[in-house]
């Protein structure tokens, strides 16, 4: 993983770790480790392992591919065809749609 991909990685953890409200000390407690492993990881001075990731994916109750795919890539930058869909507004869908007898 490149430096930039680790970084966001890691800011995806912290940003996680804030919707948990889960602190650095927390998040060691759960995983059965130090303080010092958690800000060793998070501070980018040790590179995350697999088996890491998925552990503090575990701990906050997220996939691990969760932590590689930022809200912000997902919705903001990729919408979806289907957007409209749950909006009612699929012209596409509006135009087949046939009127229920009652």
């Amino acid at each position: 993983m490149d430096a930039t991909a680790t970084d966001d990685v890691l800011a995806e953890i912290r940003a996680w770790m804030g919707r948990r409200d889960l602190s650095q000390s927390d998040l060691g407690r759960a995983l059965g480790v130090a303080p010092s492993w958690v800000n060793k990881r998070l501070s980018g001075s040790v590179e995350l392992s697999v088996p890491d990731l998925i552990a503090i994916a575990e701990v906050l109750e997220v996939s691990p591919m969760t932590l590689f795919d930022p809200p912000a890539t997902r919705t903001e930058l990729r919408p979806t065809r289907y957007s409209g869909i749950r909006q009612g507004t699929d012209p596409a869908l509006t135009a087949r749609r046939s009127p229920v007898a009652a």
